[in-house]
């Protein structure tokens, strides 16, 4: 590509963002690229890379989630426990994209990313490769994902095989109720100033979770191989963590061949009162 191209491209891109709007285009990853927003009347989000290797990017993210002005969901993380032979735990994590897409599909905003799964001690050694489709609509985001193995990944008896983490304000949800259904049950919580153990009660596996205040509330759907999880550790942040999840009535090990992928999805929808 020469100079001239590129400046046009670049042109292109800024120009695009400034109005709201992302044709198609493959954008590389870096810590100089320019950070993109995507916003609506429902909310906004912030569209660049998040890198556990690189604190510079600490604060940035493929989705950072602003309803009413308020800032509530952190982050693109994604984790992986695999064991050797010896059933030892090894914890992979991903590499910032080395490049992505954002186009425009009617009114919806489509980004796409590939980042490479490594142990955290040897980033040169990739054991798969995960794919994220994000699709910001009017209410809601859809996230799909895969993760292909490029070697074979040893899950034991986990049910857990990848988790997507996003971090959500406590500071800003002070006095939202939580709420988390599966198998027909709900448990309930409530997010206070000061975290107390005895009365968080949503610490299980959930197919629907809905974070909820008097003016905004967000709502965690999950859809295909997915189920989640909100960790409150008595910090400033409570985890949303997202897995993609298989059934294990045999409690049989399982091995994720070379090769083989693992889909996985879920919604966010978002509220506005």
């Amino acid at each position: 590509m020469n100079h001239t191209t590129s400046k046009k491209i670049i042109a292109a891109i800024l120009a695009s963002t400034a109005l709201g709007i992302l044709s198609a285009e493959t954008v590389a990853a870096s810590k100089e690229a320019p950070m993109r927003e995507y916003a609506n009347a429902n909310y906004k989000v912030q569209i660049s890379d998040y890198s556990l290797f690189d604190s510079a990017q600490k604060n940035s993210g493929m989705i950072l989630l602003e309803i009413n002005g308020k800032k509530f969901l952190y982050g693109d993380r994604c984790f992986s426990k695999i064991f050797d032979d010896k059933k030892a735990a090894i914890q992979l994590t991903t590499l910032p994209a080395e490049n992505y897409t954002v186009e425009r599909t009617g009114q919806d905003i489509v980004v796409t990313t590939v980042k490479k799964l490594v142990p955290p001690k040897n980033a040169n050694e990739v054991m798969g490769e995960i794919t994220k489709v994000i699709t910001f609509k009017d209410s809601e985001i859809q996230i799909q994902m895969t993760l292909e193995a490029k070697k074979d990944l040893s899950y034991d008896l986990n049910k857990e095989l990848i988790s997507d983490f996003l971090d959500l304000s406590i500071e800003n949800t002070i006095g939202f109720n939580v709420e988390g259904h599966a198998n027909n049950t709900v448990d309930m919580s409530l997010i206070e100033k000061e975290y107390n153990k005895e009365r968080w009660g949503t610490n299980a596996f959930y197919d629907n979770v809905k974070i909820a205040g008097e003016k905004e509330a967000f709502t965690f759907t999950a859809e295909k191989n997915c189920k989640i999880r909100i960790n409150h550790y008595g910090g400033r942040m409570i985890e949303a963590q997202v897995y993609a999840y298989r059934e294990n009535p045999n409690n049989q090990p399982y091995i994720l061949k070379a090769g083989n992928k693992v889909e996985w999805s879920y919604t966010i929808k978002i509220e506005k009162f």
